[in-house]
């Protein structure tokens, strides 16, 4: 049950308080040809959350709706990158995911920093073509190394125009800088 929403409550855990005003809904537009679509960006609690664990301390658990996760201070610091990521993506290439959603990878030294997202026109949204939910985020040290690609400016122009998005060859994942 990984549900994007539109905005989170601010949090106060051991004398910190944590804003959440960064993954407010954001929109970006791509032009592709003569084609403009507007993308709203929406983002999940599991980009600054974890799976509760045994060691999970009362503090730091957090409950949007019913899903019940622990707050995580380095997931919530590396989600403050994710606007400019999403922002700056127009031309880069994304990844198709084992489980049906795109992926990307960005450099962060020394561990690399996978964000995950679903991707699907916005049928019920007015003046919004495409509306991408990011499911979750956070750095792993055995990075995926191959996946099929896709430029994040075609996928938005293929789900936009209601066209078939075909999965093709492995490539090698490239970082973003």
């Amino acid at each position: 049950m990984n549900r994007s929403v539109t905005t989170f409550r601010n949090i106060k855990i051991q004398g910190n308080e944590y804003d959440f005003e960064h993954l407010r809904p954001h929109q970006v537009e791509i032009t592709v040809e003569d084609r403009i679509h507007r993308v709203e960006i929406r983002y999940s609690s599991h980009v600054f959350s974890e799976a509760i664990t045994r060691d999970t301390t009362p503090d730091l658990l957090y409950d949007r709706n019913g899903e019940r996760r622990a707050f995580c201070v380095d997931r919530y610091d590396q989600s403050n990158l994710l606007p400019s990521i999403f922002n700056s993506l127009k031309w880069q290439s994304v990844y198709h995911s084992s489980r049906g959603n795109y992926f990307l990878v960005k450099s962060l030294t020394p561990l690399a920093y996978h964000v995950f997202f679903d991707a699907r026109i916005a049928r019920r949204i007015k003046g919004i073509s495409v509306l991408i939910n990011v499911v979750s985020a956070y750095t792993k040290e055995r990075e995926i190394k191959f996946a099929p690609s896709v430029k994040f400016s075609r996928l938005v122009d293929l789900l936009a125009t209601v066209k078939k998005i075909k999965r093709g060859f492995d490539v090698q994942v490239r970082k973003l800088g």
